[in-house]
C-alpha cells in the first residue's frame, strides 16, 4: 500500500501547481483508508489494497475538510514568510554590496524565513497529524479532529521530538548515496 501511495503521490507531484493541491488534499483521504485498513488486520482481517482507497468511501468530505484546512493555513503562514524573504534579499540587493554584506544578509534572511516557517508549519501538522484516524475511526468532524490531534501532539512533545530527530538522520543518511537512500 505505501509502494502504491507513494507512486500516486509522485504522480501527482508531477502535475504542476495543481497536482500538489490535490496531493494535500487528498492525503487525509489516503490516510483514513491506511488506517481502516490497520482496523481490518487488529480484527484479524487481510489488507487488501482496496484500504488504500476506502477513506474515499468513509467520511471523505471530512477527510478532504482536513486537507483543505491544511492547505489554507500552510498559505496563511507561507505568505508572510515569502514576504520576509523577498523584502530580505530585496535589501540586501539594494545596498550595492554584491561582494559583501549583501549576500550574508540574503543567507541571513532566508535562513530567518525557514525557521518562521517551520515554527509556524509545526503546529499545523500537529493538527493534521492524528485527525483522519479520528475522522475514519471515531467519526469525528474536521475541525474537533484537528483540535484534538494538536493536543495528542502537544501531550506526546517528547515522543514526537524523537521522532523527528530520527527521521532527521534517516533522512540526511538516504539522501548521501544520491537519494537512493531514499528508495
Amino acid at each position: 500500500l505505501a509502494i502504491v501511495y507513494a507512486v500516486i503521490t509522485i504522480g501527482l507531484g508531477i502535475v504542476p501547481f495543481i497536482g500538489q493541491l490535490a496531493g494535500v488534499l487528498l492525503m487525509p483521504v489516503f490516510v483514513g483508508g491506511f488506517m481502516l485498513g490497520c482496523r481490518r488486520i487488529e480484527s484479524g482481517e487481510e489488507l487488501e489494497l482496496a484500504h488504500l482507497f476506502a477513506g474515499f468511501r468513509v467520511n471523505t468530505g471530512q477527510l478532504v475538510l482536513i486537507g483543505l484546512i491544511t492547505l489554507g493555513l500552510i498559505i496563511a503562514v507561507m505568505i508572510p514568510v515569502a514576504l520576509i524573504t523577498g523584502f530580505g534579499a530585496m535589501f540586501g540587493m539594494m545596498s550595492g554590496d554584491a561582494a559583501g554584506a549583501a549576500p550574508m544578509a540574503a543567507a541571513a534572511t532566508a535562513l530567518l524565513g525557514v525557521l518562521i516557517a517551520l515554527a509556524l508549519l509545526i503546529p499545523i501538522y500537529m493538527g493534521a497529524w492524528f485527525a483522519p484516524a479520528l475522522v475514519v475511526l471515531h467519526d469525528q468532524r474536521a475541525s474537533r479532529a484537528m483540535m484534538q490531534s494538536f493536543r495528542a501532539c502537544l501531550k506526546n512533545i517528547l515522543a514526537f521530538l524523537l521522532y523527528a530527530v530520527v527521521l532527521f538522520v534517516l533522512g540526511i543518511l538516504a539522501t548521501i548515496p544520491l537519494g537512493l537512500g531514499w528508495l
